[in-house]
């Protein structure tokens, strides 16, 4: 007859100082004995549980911040863009003040935007890069957003989806509720949707129109044809009505916005965003 059950006690836990039990197990003539676990041998599992869950969650939320960068479009090296890493120098304090105070203060009922101007290189499209960078940063996600992600590689390939469908454990774009796009690309983007049949040039407008906050990187570089001024117009005008915020950087100064992108987009800006002068000059090293 087979029989299991506690015969003995002896012994104590090294951990705890409790009387460690014994289970024996007789099958047939064949006996054994096993140790039952100590209360406190199983407290310390389920604390590396809990520990091993806590940092399972921490990098899956870091690895879904990743999919917030890249749907707001913040390209890998504009990720690394931080106030953190952003040494102000003679010219760019003010600047850099008021930037990281806007990041650290907006919300999605935030109205007014800024307006960052500055020579080539003086540090504006970091600037615009760390306000959104810092957003993701404290936007808060979910567990079970956080678990998607635990086994992702953060540098892998994106999956964009095909028909609305993504691999399992695919880097994929995620909503932060703001889009980062240059003026030029922003143009581009909507010229190849007219020539796409896959995409309605209206839906992808209304994307940035109607997005929580529009970061527009070097706005004045782009070849200022009729119909170009004609497509920003319309995305800013929308967005003032709105009271739906812009952040734009430019290499113009507000007299050259008015010869360069005319006085209604001129206008437009320096009601709804505040000025933000950089004097510094160009801060890019070449590369050896």
């Amino acid at each position: 007859m087979n029989t299991v059950g506690i015969t003995e006690k002896a012994d104590v836990c090294p951990s705890c100082g409790k009387e460690i039990q014994f289970e024996s197990a007789t099958f047939g003539d064949l006996s054994r004995k096993f140790t039952i676990a100590c209360d406190c041998d199983r407290e310390e599992r389920e604390q590396e549980q809990k520990r091993k869950r806590a940092e399972d969650i921490e990098r899956g939320t870091a690895i879904f911040r990743v999919g917030m960068q890249i749907g707001t479009g913040i390209h890998k090296r504009q990720r690394k863009m931080t106030f953190d890493n952003f040494v102000p120098l003679d010219g760019q304090q003010e600047a850099f003040d008021t930037c990281r105070a806007y990041a650290e203060d907006w919300t999605e009922k935030t109205e007014h935007g800024l307006l960052i101007s500055g020579p080539v290189g003086s540090g504006k499209t970091h600037l615009g890069s760390a306000i959104c960078n810092a957003i993701i940063a404290r936007q808060p996600v979910k567990e079970y957003e956080a678990e998607r992600y635990i086994s992702c590689d953060p540098d892998g390939p994106v999956d964009y989806g095909e028909n609305g469908l993504y691999y399992s454990g695919s880097l994929r774009p995620e909503y932060s509720g703001m889009k980062l796009i240059s003026s030029v690309s922003f143009l581009n983007r909507i010229k190849s949707a007219y020539d796409s049949k896959d995409e309605d040039p209206e839906d992808i407008m209304d994307g940035y129109k109607e997005i929580k906050l529009l970061v527009l990187d070097d706005l004045g570089a782009e070849k200022a044809t009729d119909w170009a001024l004609e497509k920003l117009f319309d995305l800013i005008d929308f967005r003032y009505n709105e009271l739906l915020p812009i952040v734009a950087t430019t290499n113009l100064t507000t007299l050259e916005m008015k010869d360069v992108l005319g006085d209604r987009i001129a206008d437009r800006l320096r009601s709804m965003c505040k000025l933000v002068s950089i004097t510094a000059p160009s801060q890019r090293i070449t590369a050896k």
